[in-house]
């Protein structure tokens, strides 16, 4: 019975964490996830989602990750871990969310950088 209350807590907590988007993240697009993928090479350790919707994907690189683009912001491991939990269930669910980022500079080209993720 003592399960049940702190599950509330913890789901009404959730509920705010999850639709709520820092100022910094500047733009929103609808995403129904595709793909979802972490990597951890000389590149960074650097979460990625793909989203059906023209195909474009964003990133997050955690805090403390090598060859960081440049003007790129970086995420703490477990903000990361989160959003990538979230996309995830997204994924297998074909849920529909928003996806808030920010654009920054890599020498490929323009990055979507991860500013919120709301599903």
């Amino acid at each position: 019975m003592k399960i049940l209350p702190a599950m509330l807590m913890f789901a009404v907590g959730l509920s705010l964490t999850v639709h709520s988007h820092p100022a910094a993240a500047s733009t929103g697009q609808t995403c129904t996830v595709i793909d979802v993928g972490f990597q951890n090479d000389s590149s960074g350790r650097n979460l990625w989602v793909s989203c059906s919707q023209s195909g474009t994907t964003h990133n997050a690189w955690v805090t403390g990750s090598p060859a960081v683009p440049s003007g790129c912001s970086t995420i703490d491991l477990d903000t990361v871990k989160m959003w990538q939990s979230m996309a995830l269930s997204a994924r297998l669910s074909g849920r529909t969310g928003t996806v808030w980022y920010n654009l920054c500079s890599a020498p490929s080209g323009t990055v979507r950088m991860i500013g919120a993720i709301n599903f």
